[in-house]
């Protein structure tokens, strides 16, 4: 089972809906990563400012060391409402002067002196967030460090880190949703010409090729329908034409149809063998000329569906194909005592076509250059230019007017005054065969002024 074709409203939103979805992830990961990093540097300052406080308390008597601090203010200093504090002041090399004795040392070397370094690590089981501070003093003449440090767990940390985020992300979440409801009004809104488009040529009828409306179409659409139109105005022609085709072939039909008819019936009435043999004479040409009038319908038929689609080319030797046709034809030729002969000024002349429609061709031009030559006249088939081959095919029949050598590539096209039977297809025939090939066909004078040279020339 296929699968079903995309909407546009559907790329649309996707292509519109999913960046914003991708940019909204992206920001929620930006707004969680500034959330932590805010909160904690909000915190380690306020966590370094209790570690300095606390160092500013170390007082020196008598060579000892100690911190001035009354009980109810450490009481304060380890209150909190969300987090356990712990603080500690020890010598840097060893020994504990006040607090808790085993916090985690910071990884800053000793001479990091009256800097603060802040550090995690885990202190009871817990993780915690510490503050040191290395603090120099002189104890009994000699220089020595004191660590000072204060440690909270993460408590309030995380809770400050919700809040910042849920504070921004549920805005955005609402901006999100009202901007994708914006889209997809937008788009579906946007879509609404494409609509009323497709419902107008969808309540068509089949036989309503007139143009559809541009000017209340948006611009990017209008190039669009200016397509469809054109397309619309060639099937107008394509029918228009088809139908004149088929009014046109369905005359040219009846007429030895009728004749059919007429010496059928006659052949019966008649009892004379003499008059019965004539009649049946005259079916048989009736009976050729609508077998032939068919043939040529069916050559024009195929090579215009032809001109619309890919054909099967090959390359082909012009002269072996002239040379073949012009032998094909010569017993017509001399049926009529007239002189058929080929000439050739382009031996190696090769082209790129289908040999069936090449020959029909072919045998459209020599059909009426024999047909309309008269007896004990000449018909010569000649070959030029190699680069780009010129086939022309001459005779010294009455020729045709320069003002009718155009006309006569029309479909059922008849010189006026014209002798002749011809279907009036033949050269039609020809034009449509050359235009498949890329090739143009004309109608000259033949030589010596007197007669008709037709000629076709391949630019490949």
């Amino acid at each position: 089972m296929p699968p079903r074709p995309q909407t546009l409203r559907g790329l649309l939103l996707r292509y519109l809906l999913v960046p914003l979805g991708v940019l909204w992830l992206f920001n929620v990961a930006v707004t969680f990563y500034v959330a932590r990093y805010f909160s904690s540097v909000a915190l380690d300052r306020s966590l370094f400012d209790t570690t300095r406080t606390l160092a500013e308390q170390i007082q020196i008597e008598n060579d000892r060391v100690s911190v001035n601090l009354p009980t109810v203010a450490w009481d304060i200093l380890y209150y909190d409402e969300y987090d356990q504090v712990f603080s500690q002041v020890k010598w840097a090399d060893g020994g504990t002067i006040a607090g808790n004795s085993d916090l985690p040392f910071p990884p800053a070397p000793m001479h990091a002196v009256n800097k603060p370094i802040f550090h995690d690590g885990v202190y009871r089981g817990q993780p915690v967030r510490v503050a040191s501070l290395y603090v120099p003093i002189e104890v009994g003449g000699k220089s020595r460090q004191v660590l000072v440090q204060t440690a909270e767990t993460l408590n309030k940390r995380g809770i400050l880190e919700r809040e910042i985020i849920s504070g921004v992300i549920a805005p955005q979440v609402i901006l999100i949703l009202l901007a994708a409801i914006s889209v997809w009004l937008g788009v579906r809104r946007g879509l609404a010409p494409l609509q009323r488009i497709r419902t107008a040529i969808g309540s068509r009828s089949h036989r309503d090729l007139s143009p559809v409306a541009e000017g209340n179409a948006p611009q990017e659409i209008q190039p669009l329908l200016h397509s469809i139109n054109e397309l619309l105005s060639r099937l107008n022609r394509t029918l228009e034409g088809q139908q004149r085709f088929v009014a046109d072939a369905a005359h040219q039909l009846r007429t030895p149809l009728a004749g059919l008819i007429t010496q059928s019936e006659y052949a019966l009435r008649t009892a004379d063998a003499a008059e019965q043999q004539h009649a049946l004479g005259q079916i048989r040409v009736s009976a050729e000329r609508a077998n032939r009038l068919v043939h040529q319908l069916l050559t024009l038929a195929r090579s215009e569906a032809s001109s619309g689609r890919p054909t099967v080319f090959e390359n082909i030797d012009l002269n072996k194909l002239l040379r073949e046709q012009t032998a094909e034809w010569a017993p017509a030729a001399m049926q009529k005592d007239i002189d058929i002969g080929y000439e050739s000024q382009a031996p190696g002349a090769m082209v790129n076509g289908n040999a069936v429609l090449l020959r029909e061709m072919l045998a459209n031009l020599l059909d009426n250059a024999i047909r309309y030559t008269p007896r004990g006249g000449r018909v010569t088939v000649r070959l030029s230019d190699s680069r780009h081959p010129v086939i022309a095919v001459e005779d010294d029949g009455p020729g045709i007017p320069a003002d009718e050598r155009e006309p006569v590539f029309e479909r059922f096209y008849r010189l006026p005054g014209g002798t002749g039977e011809g279907s009036g297809l033949g050269l039609a025939i020809v034009r449509e065969i050359a235009r498949t090939h890329g090739a143009r066909a004309w109608v000259a004078e033949g030589p010596e002024g007197k007669g008709t040279r037709v000629c076709v020339q391949f630019d490949h």
